[in-house]
């Protein structure tokens, strides 16, 4: 395998890594409505006096439900948009410029009183070549971080959500058990 392709593979790989963080997105925002769904159930449906004696464990639970569901909503603003800032993906420059590159590298000067016997410069071709590795990879190491940073975060948006489901079934039990 050339370098070239090699390097290639590594960006096209973190462009693939990008696309599924992103429709990763989807079965937690499902999971997290059906978690809203349910308290909202229980709340609504078992009429808790949240002042009494026999409700204090049921609201201190709803609490903890709630503040798990919180920090994981900003986790997973986080993950997804920054913040409503985005991320800042590199991509290769546009056609045109990496040909005018390409010929800046390669275009040989032709001396046309022996035309005949000009050789194609290889040497200018491999510089080409190696300025555009270059650039892939400064531009897959930057893709890299912003992924890893979005998969972190990810990871700790859905340590939340299990988190906050384990606090959605207990709340539903003590209610239930308290009823």
């Amino acid at each position: 395998m050339d370098s070239f392709s090699f390097y290639k593979s590594l960006y096209e790989r973190e462009l693939k890594r990008r696309h599924e963080l992103e429709a990763s997105l989807s079965p937690i925002l499902t999971v997290l409505s059906a978690i809203v769904g349910i308290l909202y159930f229980f709340t609504k449906n078992f009429n808790i006096d949240f002042c009494t004696q026999k409700n204090v464990l049921p609201s201190l639970i709803l609490i903890l439900a709630i503040l798990c569901f919180t920090i994981c909503l900003l986790k997973l603003f986080k993950a997804y948009n920054n913040f409503f800032n985005g991320f800042n993906y590199k991509n290769l420059s546009l056609p045109t410029e990496i040909r005018k590159m390409e010929l800046l590298y390669t275009q040989d000067e032709i001396d046309y009183k022996d035309y005949n016997d000009h050789q194609p410069n290889f040497q200018k071709k491999h510089l080409f070549v190696n300025e555009l590795i270059m650039r892939l990879n400064l531009i897959t190491d930057h893709n890299k971080t912003i992924n890893d940073q979005r998969g972190i975060h990810f990871h700790k948006t859905k340590t939340y959500m299990i988190l906050t489901f384990i606090m959605t079934v207990i709340f539903c039990l003590t209610l239930y058990i308290t009823r």
